[in-house]
Parts: C-alpha cells; structure tokens; sequence
C-alpha cells in the first residue's frame, strides 16, 4: 500500500503537470492562429445568464429536496417562454411488429387513431436512406473540389488539370473543373433515381416512426406510457432533438444478450466459433472475463455478507482511487483546458486537407461540450467524495481540489470554447439529479 509521502510525492508531481498545462495554454493562446480552436467563434459570454437555472443548480444542495422543485419550475419556465419546437409535440417509435395486410405507414396511423384518437395528429415513418446520404456526401465533396479549382483559376488565370486515377497521381489527365461539373451532374442524376427508389420501395422503410401530437400533454403520455402488453414492442420515447437523431441505430431491434463466459459466447454466435478458437484472441477475451465472474459471484453470495465484503474492500482501495483522482481527473482537466488534441488536429487539417474556406471553418469547429464523457466523470467523483467521506476522509483533499479545477475550466471552455448546438431546457438535469439521489444512497449503505 502506498505511505503517505507517495501519495504526497505523486500529488506535487501532479500539480507540477498541470500547471505546466496552464502555462503551455496561455502561451499558445498567444498565437492568433491557434485561437481558431482555443476560443470560440460565437460569443456566448452570456450562456450563463440566458439558462434559466445554470447558476443555482450548480450549488446543488443536497439536503434539500426543493432544489429539485426549484429546477423543474424553472425549466418549465423556460418552456414555456420558448418558441414552439417540433420535438416538444413528437414521439419516436421504434420496433413497430410487420403486419402482411398494412404498410407501416397504415399500421402506425391505425395504431395511435385507436389508442390516442384525441391528441394524434400526424406522422412519418423511417426510410432507410443510407446509400442516398452517401450518395449526398459523395456530391458535397466533389462540390468542395470544384470550388477548390474555381478559387484556383481565379488566383492564376490558368485552367487546372488533374489526374483521374488513384489519388489523383496517375491516370489520365483532364480539365479539373470540367471533370467535377460532370461528375456533379452524374451525381445528381443518381441521387434523384436513389430518391425515388426510397421513397417507393416498402423494403426502404424501417419498423420506426415519429409520431406528432396535438398537444405537448398527449406526446407526454405516449412518451412516457407502455403501448401494449408486449415490452418489446411500439417502443415511445420523447423525439430527440432533429439534430441529435443518429439514423443507423433507428433500425436495432430491442434485444437484450448477456454473455457471462466463454462457452456462453460460443452458444450465442457459434459463428464466432472459429474466430474465438484462435489463440490471441481466446486469451484475450478470457483475460477479461474474470471481472464479469467475480461480479457474478458476489451477486449470488447472501445478502447479509453484502455489507461485510464491502465495508472490508472499500478502504484498501483508498490509495487507488486518490492516485486515480491525480492521473485521470487533475490531469485531464489540465489537459481540457489545452485541448491538445482538437490543436493538433486542426494544424494537421490545415495542412494537410483544408482547400476551401469552408474546410477551414469545419476544420477549426471544436464542436460541443462532450457531455457523454465529462458528465459520469463528474459523477464519479461525487460518488468517490461521498463514499469516502467518512470512510477515509483523506480522499476528500484531492476531490475537492479536482471540482475546484474543474469548475473554472470547465466554465471557460463553455462560455470561451464550445459552441453550442442547441438549447435543451436543462433536459439532462432529472438524470444527475436522480445519479446524486443514488450516489447519497450508496455512501449510506456503505
């Protein structure tokens, strides 16, 4: 286990890194072409103000059940305020059961004219368009190119030729301009014959559908409702965001597969068999597998030694967790604040791939706040605070100095840094609040 002095040793070597981060971010916040990526191209210094809510329920007080009251009356507020969406009015329905006498189309209109014949007002049902949005992308790429050789004939007064083959390195030659107007046009031929293809083909549609209503109550109730007696079927949950919707996953049915070892693996997907008999790969899934073993040995252990292996495991692993809190959360909010990685990328695309000013631009967007990765590291470390609180209270320095970091960085990054795709209303706020309610529960148990 480690002393005290290691502990104190890493702690110093720690603060040394991040303050060697800060330092490398102020010098090259300097430089004016790094600030492309280093400060945000929208001012939303008043991204705090115009949150209903971001202010107070960043001093979450904990014991008090009010403070959730407080939020869900601001959000609604808010709401209310808001200009009418479509998303506030739709529902997204998923693995809608084929039926050989209706298209989907009829099915779902069937469906929700029975169930909710007052608030049911429209819908639209998913097509699988995946070869049209590449047949889209293909397009916007040549367009970029086009617009390349364009700027090009303006800078130099001489027509471009390029080479059609692999990479533009061998092939024949030809007028650079002319070869992507025609490529342009054969592309759009293409698109609008894919169009109606998806359009017209029942194969193309997928078994899910948005769903509007008349009323924001009556999407509340199918969102929120179970629609038959089958689980697994005519799944609601609120419309995401049309920005947020990622088509691909639209079309996974509601399958549910637990695999607790090797031979289980190899009943579920014999057709793995061959690949899991290879030697490399059968160690390394066996290495892996121990962890899920033991979880599943001490979740079939009786209850009442629950507390005991417990409370005797989570103090020796104090020391861990406070070299943990140094590596993973000192460190990784010094290194946020450097974004060293969304630099490196940027100067690499610069370089490398940016032709028009509209690479330029996507080039140096260092998009939104990762909140599928910030968020449970936050609430981790809640949870460790918690936990440890009266169990090693020695843990609670270094936590403490890791919110204090992470407050002022994580501040300058969404006000100075990210943009903002769009206004939420606080929707995740429900899911933290009922992380906290948990984690408040586990460090009582514990």
């Amino acid at each position: 286990m480690a002393t005290l002095s290691d502990i104190g040793l890493a702690a110093a070597t720690q603060h040394i890194g991040a303050f060697i981060f800060f330092v490398a971010f102020a010098i090259l916040r300097l430089q004016p072409l790094n600030d492309r990526v280093l400060s945000s191209q929208n001012d939303l210094k008043s991204l705090f103000h115009s949150i209903p809510g971001m202010g107070s329920s960043g001093s979450c007080q904990l014991d008090k059940y009010w403070e959730y009251e407080k939020v869900a009356s601001m959000r609604l507020q808010f709401l209310a305020a808001e200009k009418r969406r479509a998303d506030q009015f739709t529902v997204l329905v998923r693995n809608i059961p084929p039926d050989p006498d209706e298209s989907v189309s009829e099915l779902v209109e069937h469906f929700f004219l029975v169930n909710h014949p007052d608030n049911y007002l429209t819908h639209q049902v998913v097509y699988n368009a995946n070869k049209l949005a590449k047949l889209v992308k293909k397009k916007s790429k040549m367009q970029n190119w086009l617009v390349y050789y364009q700027n090009k004939l303006e800078r130099t007064s001489k027509r471009p030729e390029m080479k059609t083959g692999f990479l533009g390195l061998r092939g024949k030659k030809v007028d650079a301009i002319d070869y992507y107007t025609t490529e342009i046009d054969k592309l759009s031929k293409e698109i609008a014959l894919e169009r109606d293809k998806v359009t017209n083909d029942p194969k193309s549609i997928m078994p899910a559908a948005f769903v509007s209503f008349k009323t924001r109550w009556g999407a509340a109730v199918c969102a929120q409702t179970q629609q038959t007696r089958n689980p697994t079927l005519w799944l609601t949950a609120w419309a995401p965001e049309p920005r947020d919707v990622y088509w691909p996953n639209l079309a996974i049915p509601y399958v549910s597969l637990t695999v607790r070892s090797l031979d289980g693996i190899q009943k579920v997907a014999t057709w793995l068999k061959p690949l899991i008999s290879v030697p490399f790969i059968k160690s390394f899934i066996q290495g892996f597998l121990p962890a899920f073993q033991q979880l599943d040995s001490f979740i079939h252990q009786p209850a009442n030694q629950y507390p005991i292996t417990i409370g005797a495991a989570i103090p020796l692993k104090a020391s861990f967790f406070i070299t943990y809190i140094m590596v993973d959360g000192w460190a990784g909010i010094a290194a946020e604040v450097l974004m060293l990685k969304p630099l490196i990328i940027y100067h690499l695309k610069n370089f490398f791939l940016v032709k028009t000013e509209k690479d330029r631009e996507e080039a140096m967007d260092p998009g939104s706040i990762g909140f599928n990765t910030g968020e449970p590291r936050i609430q981790l470390y809640f949870l460790l605070g918690l936990v440890y609180a009266a169990v090693t209270p020695s843990v609670l320095p270094f936590i403490i100095i890791f919110f204090g970091l992470a407050y002022v960085v994580f501040r300058h990054q969404i006000i100075n840094v990210y943009n903002q795709e769009y206004e939420s209303g606080a929707a995740f706020w429900p899911d933290v609040h009922f992380r906290v309610v948990i984690a408040l529960i586990v460090s009582q148990i514990v």
